[in-house]
């Protein structure tokens, strides 16, 4: 689907960005990464986050610290949806700083908090009181 998507227009680049996103879940990490980058150049540089959470899920570690740290900074200056950054901290292990954001996310009624709830990003988080909380205030279903 993503490559008839492409075929039929090739300059429009969220097919790539999806195809980066399975990509990364069935742990195609190399091309997980081509289709991310692709996906980012194409959309202007967002989503910086794909490219943070498939470093993680790759296990470059590094990398994708730099891309949040890169992320953070970048939200100090102007808006950058809090789920975004979310998304790499939880691919990071980093629980507890995901749900910050997350929560943030709720306050400033951030782009894409919604997604939270049925995306595999956020698996790690599922089950967890804060999480389930968010969900609850935005009545959206609560995932096992």
């Amino acid at each position: 689907a993503f490559e008839q998507a492409l075929a039929h227009s090739p300059g429009y680049a969220l097919p790539r960005f999806w195809q980066g996103l399975t990509f990364s879940f069935m742990d195609r990490h190399a091309e997980a990464m081509a289709a991310a980058l692709d996906a980012r150049e194409g959309m202007g540089n967002p989503p910086a986050w794909l490219v943070g959470y498939v470093h993680a899920r790759a296990w470059r570690l590094s990398e994708a610290q730099e891309v949040l740290r890169a992320l953070e900074i970048r939200a100090r200056r102007q808006y950058v949806p809090s789920a975004d950054i979310a998304v790499v901290h939880a691919a990071l292990g980093n629980h507890e700083a995901a749900l910050d954001w997350i929560e943030r996310g709720l306050q400033q009624h951030g782009h894409g908090m919604s997604l939270l709830a049925v995306l595999p990003t956020v698996d790690p988080l599922r089950g967890h009181p804060r999480f389930s909380a968010v969900l609850r205030a935005m009545r959206l279903p609560v995932l096992p």
